[in-house]
């Protein structure tokens, strides 16, 4: 049974970003950041949302106002923090959004959540391979710093400005480092698919991703599934936050009308 809590006060709590609450909020949209970033990358959502969505940006530890706190060291335990945050939040219709590692974080959390008899009604993957396909690219977390700066400056993520200041990198790369170590030793561990219809997007320039990589999610769902390749990188998310985010919300809306029709 899930128990009705002050959306205001979770809100403001340790693991979201806090955004301005909506009066009409019908549904929510948990949005996983991807490697290196926090839950800043989401702070436009709100507001592009319509007002029957509110956003609920993950914050990670390790950054932004939880920068006091030790990095995740695994997989396991970001996911068994993320249950104690979603679960108060779960009496209303949610959907999860993840890029790039936060596809992989917001998959095992779904896998992870059915335990507790709830999940999303619909989960966003984007900018990320399905997770049984196994990684061919060598582990970069491993690399010294000069080469794993290279990697990720290859990767369009970063701003140049942003890379030639020697403060924020000595800063910043402990946590990609981080997080790209727990992406690269993840095992997917087969499991019944998920019962949610699954949707994912792509960028159609993206090196890493490609749409055979994205059409492999279908087989972690026996419920709908399509897929969609936007224009741009593997950040495209940024590129296409717009039209992303007006794609969302059709699906989000459509899914909100379902679940009203099976109560």
């Amino acid at each position: 049974m899930v128990m009705n809590y002050n959306c205001r006060n979770l809100r403001e709590s340790k693991y979201f970003l806090s955004t301005e609450h909506k009066p009409k909020e019908m549904a929510r949209l948990f949005c996983f950041p991807y490697g290196g970033g926090n839950a800043s990358i989401y702070r436009e959502w709100n507001r592009l949302l319509p007002p029957q969505i509110g956003v609920y940006p993950i914050q990670l530890p390790g950054r932004g106002a939880r920068i006091s706190e030790n990095l995740p060291t695994n997989l396991s335990s970001i996911i068994d923090e993320l249950v104690e945050a979603i679960l108060p939040l779960s009496d209303l219709p949610y959907f999860f959004f993840g890029h790039s590692m936060g596809a992989l974080l917001s998959f095992e959390l779904c896998r992870r959540l059915r335990t507790h008899e709830t999940t999303p009604v619909h989960l966003f993957v984007s900018g990320y391979r399905a997770p049984h396909l196994e990684d061919s690219e060598p582990h970069l977390h491993t690399l010294p710093d000069h080469e794993f700066l290279q990697e990720i400056i290859n990767m369009n993520g970063t701003p140049t400005e942003t890379i030639s200041d020697k403060s924020f990198v000595e800063f910043f790369l402990p946590i990609l480092r981080s997080d790209f170590r727990i992406c690269e030793l993840y095992r997917y561990i087969e499991e019944v698919p998920l019962d949610i219809p699954i949707t994912a997007f792509g960028g159609n320039k993206d090196p890493d991703v490609s749409p055979d990589d994205l059409k492999e999610w279908k087989i972690h769902t026996t419920n709908r599934f399509n897929y969609f390749m936007l224009d741009g990188d593997h950040f495209f998310l940024h590129q296409q936050q717009s039209r992303l985010v007006n794609m969302i919300s059709l699906i989000g809306i459509e899914e909100m009308k379902r679940f009203t029709m099976k109560r």
